[in-house]
C-alpha cells in the first residue's frame, strides 16, 4: 500500500478488529481457499463473507483471483512492513488464545475447493 501511514493503520486495525476476519487470516496462512471453503468454515452467508473479504482486501491483507465462477483468496504476497507487523501480532494472539482452539483445528483441515459444489 502506498498511502499515509495513519490511514493504513486505521484500515488494518478495522480489518483485524473482527473475529471472523481473524479466522480467515489464520485459515489463509500458507494456502489459497475458495469463497465456498470460507463460507463453510465461518458458517456465514455469502454476502457476509463477501463483506469481510472486502474489508481485508481494502486493508491490503489479502488478494483474490477468479477462476471461472469461483473466487480464490490468499494472503497478499507483498504486505507493507506495517501490515506485516500488525498481521503477525494478530495471528500470534489468535494462535495462542485458548478460545480459538476449535477454530484453529478446523482451519488447519481446510483444503482448497473442498466445499465447492460442481467442482
Amino acid at each position: 500500500m502506498n498511502q499515509d501511514p495513519l490511514d493504513e493503520i486505521m484500515l488494518i486495525a478495522k480489518a483485524l478488529s473482527e473475529k471472523h476476519r481473524l479466522k480467515v487470516l489464520y485459515a489463509l496462512q500458507g494456502k489459497e481457499l475458495c469463497a465456498c471453503d470460507l463460507m463453510s468454515y465461518l458458517g456465514l452467508a455469502p454476502s457476509t463473507v463477501s463483506r469481510h473479504m472486502a474489508v481485508l482486501k481494502q486493508a491490503g491483507l489479502i488478494q483474490s483471483r477468479k477462476s471461472g465462477k469461483w473466487v480464490f483468496f490468499s494472503i497478499a504476497h507483498s504486505l507493507s512492513p506495517l501490515a506485516r507487523a500488525m498481521f503477525d501480532k494478530a495471528i500470534e494472539a489468535f494462535s495462542s488464545s485458548p478460545g480459538t482452539k476449535g477454530d484453529r483445528t478446523a482451519a488447519d483441515k481446510l483444503t482448497r475447493g473442498a466445499n465447492c459444489n460442481g467442482r
